[in-house]
């Protein structure tokens, strides 16, 4: 499917909130329109934002850089609170029976903050239509189904691995795009 964005006609790239190999695959009719009226979530008006940009061959990369930034400081400052308190934290959040994981909560909080950058560069990528990724997160996927597999004496070593996967895979990522083109096609090809 084509639509106009400004001045030029474009190609929809694939739905980027539900993965899929295809080839041929278009974004639903979800996405047209006013963002804010149908989805109150960014992701879904900063996704849409980016695509508009590629698709006028503008730079993106800010809108990357400013979601990261958002995600640091919620997910740093939850992830900080969780490393403070983290008996408190556990009692709140499920109360005295829970204590005993107490010592996992900022690790985890971490995990999930990485877990979050690598979910809003995926969307970036996929929104500039690049899906070489793709493949990059599966191989970390079953790299991290081997390593809880062969490592899993306790939880604490499994979420402690899991966060240096989620590290490695961010840092590999963040190189992937930092290097493209500010969004804009590096070269012809545009598969």
């Amino acid at each position: 499917r084509r639509v106009t964005v400004g001045d030029a006609e474009v190609r929809e790239p694939a739905d980027p909130v539900f993965f899929s190999l295809q080839s041929k695959n278009t974004m639903p009719d979800k996405f047209s329109g006013d963002c804010y009226s149908q989805h109150p979530f960014s992701k879904f008006c900063v996704h849409k934002l980016i695509f508009e940009l590629n698709a006028l061959n503008k730079g993106s990369k800010s809108m990357l850089y400013k979601s990261l930034i958002f995600v640091l400081l919620i997910g740093g400052g939850i992830t900080g609170f969780y490393f403070l308190f983290p008996r408190f934290s556990v009692n709140l959040l499920f109360g005295n029976e829970y204590l005993g994981i107490s010592n996992l909560l900022g690790w985890f909080g971490l995990f999930i903050t990485l877990f979050s950058f690598v979910y809003i560069i995926s969307l970036y990528a996929i929104s500039i239509e690049r899906k070489g990724f793709i493949w990059l997160l599966i191989l970390f996927n079953i790299l991290e189904i081997i390593a809880v597999y062969l490592y899993h004496a306790s939880l604490f070593q499994i979420v402690l691995m899991l966060t240096g996967i989620m590290f490695i895979l961010f840092l590999i990522l963040f190189i992937y795009i930092r290097y493209l083109d500010d969004g804009r096609t590096i070269n012809n090809n545009s598969s």
